[in-house]
């Protein structure tokens, strides 16, 4: 039954249209999560200040990252056509314009010792689209 249930999906899938989205507003995206998509939130957030070698592969010069190129959301805002994203803590010429990047290195899902686990950076965006609605 459920091998039918799988053929009849994959039919109708691939016979139904292409829907394209009429939208002409560029995406915003929030992002969490820890080293994987830090874009430089935790030298920004502990003052740190990383030289080379991170950077050096892409932006030829410290970044921030604790990476020398890339991640995976900077692929993702390059596949949407939108700018890098700036970390949620940046206080330098910020641009929010395409939304916000919460992620810091060595955070984790659960709470505990760690200073910006998951449920903080949830708080942050809580507060961040709070402000965000005052200034309307």
């Amino acid at each position: 039954m459920m091998f039918l249930l799988l053929i009849i999906v994959i039919v109708l899938s691939f016979s139904l249209p292409l829907v394209h989205s009429q939208c002409n507003k560029s995406p915003v995206i929030f992002n969490f999560g820890d080293s994987n998509s830090d874009t430089g939130g935790f030298a920004v957030g502990l003052g740190y200040n990383f030289g080379p070698p991170y950077g050096r592969k892409y932006f030829h010069q410290p970044t921030g990252r604790l990476c020398d190129g890339r991640l995976i959301i900077d692929f993702l805002c390059e596949s949407l056509h939108t700018a890098y994203l700036t970390p949620y803590f940046e206080s330098v010429r910020p641009n929010f314009t395409n939304g916000a990047n919460f992620a810091i290195s060595g955070s984790s899902a659960l709470p505990g010792l760690i200073p910006f686990s998951l449920n903080v950076q949830v708080l942050q965006f809580l507060r961040f689209r709070a402000r965000s609605l005052e200034l309307l």
